[in-house]
């Protein structure tokens, strides 16, 4: 009885406090008269910019603050009288239905029949016929005013405004070909936005037509934005500026509306209407032939088939408004109908749903020529947020207004001055500065310039808007850091107690629907764009002058396969590859897949991977979305060109077994581990695939390949130190795998065949490696015969077999080079190179029967070349040359390896570039580059990298330490820096940048030092250990939370890394690790500059890892240097798809390198100025 009058009393306490906080109305609006749902009517708080749209049922929910319980509610809808009611009376109805009537009080046009009798097809048939008479046939130049904004909640939350002029190509009667249409240039002018969105969180286009001409330029004159005032976490902005508005002109994109396939798609009434200075018009009605009872039934079909079938039958309705004498279009306007909203978009809750596309565009006769004169574009959008079940409706508007048209003398832009019509070229982020004088002298000559007040009353209730103009460019210094919330979690390992304050921050699936980690990840990426706000322009500037040593246009060396000969291309304005294919004899190469097509308007898209069948008519290929490790398999009929219905999950490597079944290698749903070979016939469901293999230790992985002859099938079964092969023999009648030689100790091998013969190389009996050889019939590991040895002391790293020649792949203290070696003589020589630091590797081999060998080389001076070496001849000809532009490879750049002791005696190689001026009064340079990886036995290859320069050219020396952990110097420089020998990566980067400083390289605490993953390890290692020796490190998607990941069995990648970072859960390697681990010995002390760099969708090394660190860091560190968390909000382990993403990357971290060098730079470029005036 007590604990019941104290449950009531609590209750009596809740529920007014909870009123208190926030009053939630749930009802339907409806048609008066029909009594049918009005979807996506609008609910609001009248004078408050708070409210929500109803669904597709006409049903909504407004969560109002109790602090405007006196407020009365808005119903509104287009077409009907909008309706107030007060909060109190909407809550005392049960059920809460409001109704809205239609609005007959509203001007309609006063439409009346035609005089003369003309069909719908007949009058569109007429407008297209006559476009080469009425519309400029010559491109012309449209000079105009330009206005974007969104609103929110029906307030204007975001302003932006462009003069700029359009180069505009001419109209056709004939329908412009796909490769007219422009896949824009990405190194023209960008404003490199929208880095952290992804498509269900922006502003999407691409449901309508978007794309404009190769010869459509947009050049921005000046341009001015205002700050997001957002209420509700939206950044997304209005995509693709000035050129994205002009591609809603249907009459020149005739392939959006004005063709015979589109004409099918709507019902039509014509009429004649009165319009303002021209006459009487014809006025075209249309409308969608979809019916709403349609859709219903689509919708019990199948969960995208409504909205497949509204993808390709595109639901509007509007009007045309045409000249009765020349068939002129005047007007153009159009719509979504109310009951197709929700079969837009098929977005749903947490992600931008696009529900209505509104277009007016007019234009105007000069002399006897038509040209444009106004273009208006509205999407309407709604959030459903299922953190605060709130939501939100969204308008995003762009309008051009014609000032002027000339039509002499017009030219196409320069490349650098275009503001290309890309999803991440958007207007609210080009502007560097506020021009006020331009404006307030462009505003006096053209009115339409000046802000409405509507907007102003909306966006100026704590700055006026050009204050906000000027501010949104200046940094805020007085901006806190975000300081993570401390939620202790207790783990007893070992009899260690490990105290993680910020484990909440992570979450491996859906982490942006955790509120507070969103909020989190959110003010850390707010806190970083401000610190780099004065350093976009920056950013752009290198961007350019990164992307400018680009070769725009590319293509591989073409190679042949079956009768037919294969190639990639990227063509100037691509940002991903085109795969082609010519059979041969042929001159005419076909279109295998163009990437470019298939990533339009995708945050983060790449496909390659491309398996052609044995009977050359089959092709599949992989895609991922996410840029996660998942992909999925895609199928395509290469005669009929068309897509075949089939698709593979979770796959990780697949080839043809035959010309209608497929071997692929399946992945752990959780940790990603590839465990399972399987077997799939072409279209039938990947359910039904026959499992073939299974691994079941955690620790290997396994893999699938054919091998050069094409006879055999190699399944690999591999940990990080030991390797399984079997094989199966494509001539065989049995077809089952046979096992090689069974995994046992460190034991790594791999197999190839040649004339019934097998070749293994293999470390059983030498570290360095060595080739051995069996008879297919008895490959027991008993059988195996020694065949080739490498020179003592050398690495055999590679074998190839031709008819008449072998060529080894050779390492000898970081210098690889190939020896070739006569089969009937024996005797061998090796390929001669140029530089002493280089790298070479043998290339695409395909071919048995060939005394040709086709290689590769490069240096950090010299870019990657292709050569075909005669073996018998011993003469090479030099096949491809890659090209960089703006790059001078003279005496000014030095290229050396030098060696420095480590705290061990072991000698640590180091490889260096550098400008041959920029020591000082002391003999030394003044600011280094150092960065290694160090893990896993991979290198850090000292090769050709063009981005290199744009430091070398600032006076940086560029140092890689090949530090222990890596495979410069085979296994055992690996097994040195690995497992209980992990702290020898640390302190082998330690030693080399004080090596480095004491011989004039290097001055302390004048380093910047970077790496990536387990590079980020490395990072994160060095900066705990010794910060005094960096003025900034950055560590890009870093492993740094070892102890907590690796006790995660659940995670990708965890078990089968157990041989590189040993097992937690032993504890030797748990008190190993804890030693180095950087998340656990974060201490208080100073630290140098650091950025960190993560993606959401990272399934290698969680986002959670630097965001901890970086939480713990702002906590306990002593410094006030910058401390920055850069989260991509779309992409994975990889970073950005496209060939330009990652140079918008480095660009960011150049421009952060540069400004915390800003003096030093400065200083230097005037003392070498005062130098050359002095010399002169």
């Amino acid at each position: 009885m007590r604990f019941l009058l104290f449950l009531i009393f609590n209750l009596v306490l809740v529920f007014p406090l909870s009123s208190q906080t926030k009053i939630t109305l749930k009802g339907t609006v409806i048609d008066s008269l029909s009594q049918q749902p009005l979807a996506f009517s609008y609910v609001s708080l009248n004078g408050v910019a708070l409210g929500t749209v109803t669904n597709g049922d006409g049903e909504f929910v407004l969560n109002i603050p109790a602090e405007y319980n006196d407020k009365s509610v808005v119903f509104s809808y287009l077409g009907y009288v909008r309706k107030i009611y007060s909060i109190s009376a909407l809550r005392k109805l049960s059920p809460l239905v409001v109704s809205l009537e239609r609005d007959i009080t509203q001007i309609e046009e006063v439409v009346i029949k035609p005089e003369k009798k003309i069909s719908a097809k007949q009058l569109l048939q007429k407008v297209i016929k006559n476009i080469e008479l009425n519309y400029a046939q010559e491109p012309v130049l449209l000079e105009g005013y330009y206005r974007e904004t969104v609103a929110e909640n029906g307030a204007f939350i975001s302003y932006s405004d462009a003069v700029a002029e359009v180069h505009y190509a001419p109209y056709q009667e004939k329908e412009y070909k796909g490769s007219d249409y422009r896949v824009e240039a990405q190194y023209s002018i960008s404003s490199l936005s929208n880095s952290n969105m992804y498509n269900g969180r922006s502003l999407h286009r691409w449901h309508f037509h978007f794309l404009t001409l190769n010869s459509d330029q947009a050049k921005v004159i000046d341009s001015r934005s205002s700050k997001n005032l957002t209420k509700t976490d939206m950044y997304a902005n209005v995509q693709a500026g000035p050129m994205g508005i002009f591609s809603k002109d249907y009459l020149k994109f005739k392939a959006a509306f004005f063709t015979d396939k589109k004409f099918k798609q709507f019902d039509y009434e014509i009429g004649e209407v009165l319009m303002k200075g021209v006459g009487y018009v014809y006025v075209l009605s249309f409308r969608t032939v979809l019916t709403k009872e349609l859709m219903e039934e689509l919708d019990t079909k199948g969960k995208f088939k409504s909205f497949n079938k509204v993808r390709r039958n595109k639901p509007l309705q509007g009007k045309i408004y045409i000249d009765r004498d020349n068939f002129a279009v005047l007007k153009f306007e159009s719509s979504v109908p109310p009951e197709f909203k929700k079969y837009l978009c098929s977005y749903a809750e947490m992600n931008y749903k696009h529900f209505d596309y509104k277009l007016n565009i007019e234009y105007q006769k000069i002399g006897d020529t038509y040209y444009l004169k106004y273009l208006r574009h509205e999407d309407e959008f709604i959030l459903k947020d299922t953190l605060t079940n709130n939501t939100t409706p969204y308008v995003a508007v762009s309008q051009f207004w014609v000032d002027e048209v000339k039509t002499e003398e017009v030219m196409m832009f320069d490349f650098t001055e275009v503001f290309a019509n890309l999803p991440t070229n958007q207007l609210f982020d080009l502007p560097l500065e506020y021009n006020k004088d331009f404006w307030d002298e462009y505003t006096k000559k053209n009115p339409l310039a000046i802000i409405p007040d509507s907007i102003r009353k909306d966006m100026e209730g704590k700055m006026p808007l050009e204050n906000q103009f000027a501010d949104k460019h200046t940094r805020n210094d007085s901006l806190k850091p975000p300081i993570a919330k401390v939620i202790p979690t207790t783990n007893v390992l070992h009899d260690t107690t490990l105290v993680d304050d910020y484990a909440w921050l992570k979450q491996p699936k859906n982490p942006l629907q955790n509120a507070d980690i969103k909020e989190y990840l959110v003010a850390e990426n707010e806190y970083t764009d401000n610190y780099f706000i004065p350093l976009r322009k920056s950013q752009r500037e290198l961007f350019q002058e990164l992307t400018s040593r680009i070769d725009k246009e590319d293509e591989s060396i073409p190679y042949e396969d079956d009768g037919y000969w294969y190639q990639t291309r990227w063509t100037e304005e691509d940002e991903y590859p085109i795969y082609m294919r010519r059979e041969e004899g042929a001159e005419i190469w076909d279109t295998l897949m163009n990437v470019n097509v298939l990533a339009k308007d995708k945050d983060y898209y790449s496909a390659g991977g491309i398996r052609v069948s044995p009977n050359t008519k089959l092709m599949m290929y992989y895609e991922n979305t996410t840029g996660s490790d998942k992909v999925t398999v895609k199928f395509k009929n290469l005669e009929t060109g068309f897509s075949i219905a089939d698709s593979l999950l979770n796959v990780s490597g697949m080839l043809w077994l035959n010309d209608h079944q497929v071997l692929y290698i399946l992945q752990e749903p959780k940790t990603n581990r590839t465990y399972q070979l399987k077997l799939h016939e072409l279209s039938t469901p990947q359910q039904s695939d026959s499992l073939l293999f299974q691994e079941d230790d955690i620790q290997f992985q396994i893999s699938i390949s054919k091998s050069k002859s094409k006879e055999y099938v190699y399944l690999g079964i591999s940990s990080k130190n030991t390797d399984e092969v079997h094989f199966m023999n494509l001539k065989a009648v049995d077809n089952g795998f046979h096992l090689m030689a069974p995994r046992e100790g460190t034991h790594e091998y791999s197999v190839t065949d040649y004339k019934n013969e097998f070749y293994i190389l293999s470390n059983k009996e030498s570290i360095d490696f060595e080739v051995f050889k069996c008879d297919e019939t008895a490959y027991a590991k008993a059988d195996w015969k020694s065949f080739l040895k490498p020179k003592k002391g050398n690495l055999l790293t590679s074998f190839i077999i031709f008819d008449e020649f072998l060529v080894l792949g050779e390492s000898e203290k970081m210098e690889n080079r190939l020896r070739i070696i006569d089969k009937e003589s024996g005797k061998s020589h090796y390929l001669k190179i140029k530089e002493d630091i280089h790298l070479v590797s043998p290339a695409y081999n395909p071919k048995f029967n060939s005394d040709t060998l086709m290689y590769s080389t490069s240096s950090m001076k010299t870019p990657s070349q292709a050569w075909n070496y005669n073996m018998r001849t011993q003469e090479k000809r030099l096949v491809k040359k890659t090209a960089v532009k703006n790059y001078n490879a003279g005496n000014w750049i030095k290229n050396k390896r030098v060696w420095a002791e480590a705290r061990d005696g072991t000698m640590i190689p180091i490889t260096l570039l550098y400008p041959s001026y920029g020591i000082n009064k002391n003999n030394s340079y003044k600011r280094m580059f150092m960065t290694s990886y160090g893990s896993y036995g991979s290198g850090s290859e000292s090769g050709f990298n063009s981005s290199v320069y744009s430091l070398i050219s600032r006076g940086f020396v560029y140092a890689i330490p090949h530090v222990r952990g890596g495979g410069e110097l085979g296994q055992a420089w690996h097994d040195g820096g690995k497992m209980m020998n992990k702290r020898n990566t640390f302190t082998d980067f330690i030693d080399c940048a004080e090596f480095l400083i004491a011989e004039g390289y290097a001055q302390k605490g004048n380093i910047v030092a970077e790496g990536g993953s387990a590079g980020g390890l490395l990072m994160g290692g060095i900066v705990n250990m010794r910060p005094d020796l960096f003025k900034l490190v950055i560590l890009d998607v870093p492993f740094v939370d070892v102890i907590n990941t690796m006790l995660d069995d659940k995670l990708p990648l965890t078990t089968i890394e157990y041989e590189e970072w040993g097992n937690p859960n032993d504890k030797k390697a748990f008190e190993y690790m804890l030693s180095y681990s950087p998340y656990e010995n974060v201490i208080a002390q100073n630290y140098p500059h650091m950025l960190f760099t993560t993606g959401v969708n990272d399934t290698r090394v969680g986002y959670w890892e630097p965001a901890k660190m970086v939480a713990k860091l702002r906590k306990v560190k002593t410094d006030d240097h910058l401390l920055l968390l850069k989260t991509n909000l779309s992409a994975g382990h990889g970073g950005g798809s496209g060939r330009y993403d990652g140079y918008k990357e480095l660009a960011y971290k150049y421009a952060v390198i540069f400004d915390i060098f800003s003096n030093d730079i400065q200083e230097e470029a005037a003392e070498k100025v005062a130098a050359e005036k002095a010399g002169k």
